[in-house]
């Protein structure tokens, strides 16, 4: 999704040439490195403005790294995991009570994220993380696959 961003930064078509050269696991290495470093600040900022009912869907926010080796490059997908576990997930659902019991954010999220028609306002969290950490998340990329490709590992 398109949200009229525009980031350049130095030496990307370099880096691009440079992973290409590369073996094919030495690349997915250093692809996959960049966007773990890419992530964080979106995740982290997603999370911040999650809106807060019972907490669920804050937790649930994640990320899933796509790559496409063969031609150097790969995706980050954030937003809600399908499913959301663990001692926390089970804290918030018991203080939430019955209402959270089944619970999971990836079936409303999107709903919290642009809104209904009838009552529920759009707050576009995931896409206010984004236009604010997308300068830096691009910039994150580029020095973690730089650094990989530097250390021998592309």
């Amino acid at each position: 999704m398109g949200y009229g961003v525009e980031v350049n930064v130095v030496g990307f078509d370099e880096l691009h040439r440079k992973l290409a050269q590369t073996d094919r696991k030495a690349r997915k290495r250093a692809i996959v490195s960049g966007l773990r470093a890419a992530a964080k600040p979106m995740r982290a900022e997603a999370r911040n403005n999650a809106p807060r009912d019972t907490g669920l869907l804050r937790q649930s926010i994640d990320t899933k790294i796509v790559t496409r080796t063969e031609h150097a490059t790969g995706a980050v997908i954030i937003g809600p995991s399908k499913s959301v576990a663990g001692k926390m997930a089970d804290r918030i659902r018991a203080k939430a009570g019955p209402r959270a019991a089944n619970r999971q954010p990836a079936n409303y999220a999107h709903l919290v994220e642009g809104g209904t028609v009838k009552g529920v306002r759009a707050t576009r969290f995931l896409e206010r993380a984004f236009k604010t950490t997308v300068g830096r998340s691009y910039r994150n990329m580029a020095a973690a696959v730089w650094a990989t490709i530097s250390a021998g590992g592309a």
